[in-house]
């Protein structure tokens, strides 16, 4: 709850600055201003306090910790007694116990952690002063994508491993011990003796409450496995959107070489018309040549144009992991441009908060935190616990005489019955440390959730201006590339027929190519970009 009213009046604070702000920002209040209000600064200074967390916890180790027991035990069956003997017995015993433990040395363990956790403090304080740093010189920072099929493997691994911490643990063990020297008998004198003993055992301990521990941790762990899958969803929706902007490419590389190639196809033709006029003495040797160095450009931009296409399907290709891009195509999708709704932009990020795996991931480790708090309170409580086990022995003693093995193992059989009862008094601090850690964690996990709500804020605000800007840009190059194959017609007709010089021809043609691939261009990007406001609605990224 605490986390919740420190996150809200972080909000509020940062709210209330901007509203009564008035007039322009200087720099030194933009800096100011991000510094006390940045999400990845808070976070920083998160990792500031569990160092100081950590710090403590080392220093308490020095203390003295103090526990209380009790334990209920009952053991029935053939056993040795004093006199070296074996009988049938049954015995019960109640044990009160209250300890403590004071570490005295320990290879200079605890003074080393301290210096350990006094540095680590100082490298996140001065983490927390670097990342101010970057904020005032607006340094993006870099993240790496693991492979979240593998986290998602790992969480599975970990849900089942705190689903059988419920489950009794049996465990089996043999001993041999040889015993030579001078010892106490029966007879409370001294003798020298040798003896030797084996025995072969097998327990069980099954815990009954360890203060719902194994419970939360339990509900952890399926968050955590549900945060992973969505994580992976994220990823795959990451890789359709690179696919996506891949095949885009293809696309428009695609028209750029039919407009390359519909350009040499007219200055071929004109090669060929003026090398007619020329045989008819109507056309001169430099006219041809400037023609035929004009087709000569043109093939050149048409080469550029199907060396640009290759690089794309090769993108393309790598992406969906293929050998090599020989024999790959794709299909020109036939999607009407004119018909596509944009949206509110306000509406589709209240649609792709419920949808987007990204939220979701970050929601279930904000849930699971909660449960990671209860499982660290659960420390403070009593631990009880059963145990039991059979086991047989088999003993020999020098100077008189012992059955033989076989009979000693199936004689000497005994069983035993254990409650034991754990009760933490003071235990350094640790375990209320390892709340305030969980604490920490809750608080940098909601500052996570809406640092993602944000970044997905700004993502479709982008994408929506990006698809208003497209839409405005198609339109105006639906009516610019008109004018200029309109204009690049009319100086063609007057090209033809001698009353416009290859100069006047050229660059009317270059004017209608540049308008061709603008067309384009607008086209690709208006489709795009309106088709990913559909995707984070949540429908398919489809065109």
């Amino acid at each position: 709850m605490k986390a919740h009213f420190l996150l809200i009046a972080v909000f509020v604070t940062g709210a209330a600055y901007g509203q009564t702000h008035s007039g322009p920002w200087t720099l030194a209040e933009c800096i100011s201003h991000a510094q006390q209000n940045n999400i990845t600064l808070q976070q920083q200074d998160l990792r500031v306090k569990q160092q100081e967390i950590q710090l403590e916890t080392a220093k308490g180790s020095r203390l003295p910790q103090i526990s209380g027991s009790t334990s209920e035990n009952f053991s029935f069956g053939r056993g040795l007694t004093a006199d070296n003997t074996y009988s049938n017995t049954n015995t019960t015993s109640t044990g009160l116990s209250l300890g403590t433990s004071v570490p005295i040395f320990n290879g200079l363990r605890i003074s080393n952690n301290i210096k350990e956790s006094e540095l680590n403090l100082k490298a996140s304080t001065a983490d927390l002063e670097k990342a101010k740093e970057d904020m005032s010189v607006n340094v993006a920072q870099a993240y790496v994508q693991m492979q979240q099929d593998l986290r998602v493997k790992q969480q599975e691994i970990q849900l089942e491993t705190a689903k059988g911490s419920r489950l009794p643990q049996i465990s089996g063990s043999t001993s041999e011990n040889f015993s030579f020297g001078r010892g106490l008998t029966a007879d409370n004198t001294y003798s020298n003796t040798n003896t030797t003993s084996t025995g072969l055992s097998l327990g069980t301990s099954v815990p009954i409450f360890n203060g719902l521990r194994i419970s939360n941790n339990i509900k952890e762990s399926e968050l955590n496995l549900k945060a992973s899958t969505a994580d992976l969803e994220k990823a795959k929706e990451d890789m359709s959107v690179n696919v996506a902007q891949a095949y885009v490419q293809i696309l428009y590389n695609m028209e750029l070489l039919d407009v390359a190639m519909n350009q040499v196809g007219i200055d071929s033709l004109q090669v060929e018309r003026l090398s007619a006029m020329l045989e008819n003495g109507k056309a001169s040797q430099a006219q041809l040549s400037q023609q035929k160095a004009a087709l000569g450009q043109s093939r050149l931009s048409a080469t550029q144009a199907r060396n640009n296409l290759k690089l794309s399907l090769l993108d393309l290709t790598q992406l969906l992991e293929l050998p090599n891009p020989e024999g790959f195509s794709i299909v020109r999708p036939a999607v009407p441009i004119d018909g596509l709704l944009l949206g509110d932009p306000e509406d589709i990020y209240a649609e792709a908060v419920e949808n987007k795996p990204s939220i979701q991931a970050e929601m279930f480790r904000l849930d699971a935190s909660e449960f990671s708090i209860k499982s660290a309170k659960g420390a403070f409580l009593p631990s009880l616990s059963a145990s039991g086990g059979i086991g047989t022995n088999y003993y020999t003693m020098s100077a008189a005489p012992s059955a033989a093995f076989m009979e000693q193992i199936k004689h000497n059989f005994s069983q035993y019955l254990g409650l034991s009862l754990s009760v933490p008094i003071f235990t350094g601090f640790q375990n209320r440390n390892q709340v305030r850690q969980a604490e920490l964690s809750r608080t940098n996990q909601m500052l996570q959730l809406e640092n993602t709500k944000k970044t997905l804020y700004k993502e479709i605000q982008q994408a929506y201006y990006n698809a208003v800007a497209a839409g405005e840009k198609y339109r105006s190059s639906m009516d610019a590339q008109a004018s200029a194959e309109e204009s690049f017609e009319l100086v063609k007709a007057k090209y033809e027929n001698g009353k416009a010089n290859i100069t006047e021809f050229n660059e009317s043609r270059d004017a209608y190519l540049r308008a061709e691939s603008d067309l384009v261009r607008s086209r690709y990007e208006y489709l795009y970009s309106a088709k990913l406001l559909d995707f984070y609605r949540g429908r398919p990224l489809e065109f």
